[in-house]
């Protein structure tokens, strides 16, 4: 199982241009059941260096509350290409929403098409409050990307 991360943005922008090594945008969804929850109309499957989006910094759920987001710590280790992605893409995320536009992200874990979508909960990220080391996906979590000051 793989983590597939998927996005929607009221943006026009084609994304493939901030494609990578280490970070892919691609127009053809993953195909999990969680993209029925997306509200933009410009959807997103958000690939790292592994193929899938495991090559981002994640959090589990269940952890999401106690550990919030923060930076990579010695006691947990972290693959510098993980956090060199992850870096990438909340900069490109940054710059979607400084250009005034909306941007929604879902870290989903890979499963059953059919199934019925499942999230654990939403949460509001304020990239401006938020230092771009400490930010990570949340696992099952919707995400609605701000930048206010």
């Amino acid at each position: 199982m793989c983590y597939m991360t998927i996005i929607s943005t009221t943006s026009d922008l084609d994304l493939t241009k901030f494609n990578s090594s280490d970070v892919t945008f691609d127009s053809e969804l993953p195909g999990v059941p969680e993209e029925k929850l997306l509200k933009y109309s410009h959807k997103w499957y958000v690939g790292s260096h592994q193929g899938c989006s495991c090559g981002f910094r994640h959090l589990m759920a269940a952890n999401f509350p106690d550990l919030g987001f923060s930076a990579p710590e010695e006691w947990f280790q972290e693959n510098k290409e993980d956090i060199d992605a992850t870096l990438k893409l909340v900069k490109i995320f940054k710059g979607i929403i400084i250009s005034g536009e909306k941007l929604e992200c879902i870290d989903a874990w890979a499963h059953d098409p059919s199934a019925e979508p499942f999230l654990e909960g939403n949460v509001v990220v304020n990239l401006n409050e938020i230092p771009e080391t400490s930010f990570r996906l949340i696992e099952n979590y919707h995400h609605e990307f701000i930048c206010n000051t």
